[in-house]
């Protein structure tokens, strides 16, 4: 039996329907300086949700989505407080990043969209 190369990340863009085309911004956390960008970056957004947090006696609302990041088109592994600009110019705080795929998709749950 043969073996062959495996790179799930490729199938995904290959098989996938809905996928667009997105630029990610590593962010130092300290500073909040732009250290590095990624353009054209293929992913999949997932729906888009509204959330409310408590806050004292109110509430305050926030929009939450997720990126699915396809690994061989970024120059570097996205962290927690990087930024992922979506294809309609929106920007999302990246939360909660998981390595999928033998390494080659990168699963952003709770990205927080920027005021």
């Amino acid at each position: 039996m043969s073996s062959r190369p495996v790179d799930p990340g490729a199938d995904y863009a290959i098989v996938m329907d809905g996928l667009d085309l997105l630029t990610v911004q590593q962010i130092d956390a300290g500073t909040g300086a732009i250290l590095a960008t990624s353009l054209n970056v293929v992913c999949l957004k997932r729906l888009t949700k509204k959330e409310t947090v408590s806050v004292g006696e109110g509430e305050v609302g926030s929009t939450v989505s997720g990126f699915t990041l396809v690994a061989s088109g970024l120059s570097f592994i996205p962290k927690d407080r990087d930024r992922v600009i979506d294809a309609d110019g929106v920007v999302w705080e990246i939360g909660n990043v998981t390595i999928g795929g033998f390494d080659t998709l990168y699963q952003c749950a709770d990205c927080l969209r920027k005021r």
